[in-house]
């Protein structure tokens, strides 16, 4: 995990003697990287409107791009995290039926290694009670995946740990549960840089095959 961590930190040393937009946009690609979409599509969409003459259109095109990636995962991490009320007509006691029912469910795909069902049972159970262990657990399939769904998860476990949803002011994290968010969240990042270290392999390998 401290692969990413550090080059924020180079690249935001770089910034801050150079001030030039490359060692920025280096350093929100990494803060991208590491589920910071909120922060990410603001400072991209803020290089657009304030340097957006002084870039070429190559630079224009990459930096478009990376703010709708960065708008997406917020979007995405958002309509989890603050999720309406679900049966909302049903009692308390359906709503807690229907969960524990779909959580089982979920489980039982979890022993078949099935993650994507088993995220999409945990999201669906998620805003039925809005209990914090099972959108943890929803996160924790998401680590299962690649890319995206890496980013998505980071995103889910850095609001959980800074209490970020009006949903999870509900059922706070106890002891025992930042832990595991804080072990998972480590988990995470470890596999995106396993990820980038991967992507850089393959480049390197058409780059010498191309000659």
């Amino acid at each position: 995990a401290g692969d990413l961590d550090l080059a924020c930190e180079r690249f935001s040393e770089a910034y801050s003697l150079l001030f030039d937009h490359a060692s920025l946009l280096s350093l929100i690609n990494m803060k991208l990287k590491l589920g910071e979409a909120e922060l990410a599509a603001a400072t991209y969409a803020k290089m657009l409107d304030a340097g957006g003459h002084l870039l070429n259109a190559g630079e224009s095109r990459r930096l478009v791009e990376k703010l709708d990636e960065a708008r997406s995962l917020h979007a995405r991490a958002r309509s989890i995290l603050c999720a309406p009320q679900a049966a909302l007509l049903n009692s308390a006691a359906d709503r807690e039926k229907s969960h524990r029912r779909l959580v089982d469910k979920a489980k039982g795909c979890c022993a078949q290694k099935e993650w994507d069902e088993a995220e999409r049972l945990f999201l669906e159970a998620w805003p039925l009670t809005f209990r914090v262990t099972t959108l943890i657990s929803a996160a924790n399939m998401m680590i299962h995946g690649s890319g995206p769904q890496l980013r998505l998860a980071i995103s889910i476990y850095s609001a959980l740990l800074r209490n970020a949803s009006p949903r999870l002011g509900r059922s706070p994290l106890s002891a025992d549960e930042e832990a595991i968010v804080q072990r998972k969240l480590a988990e995470a990042k470890a596999a995106i840089c396993r990820d980038a270290r991967s992507e850089h392999a393959v480049r390197r390998l058409q780059a010498v095959q191309r000659g």
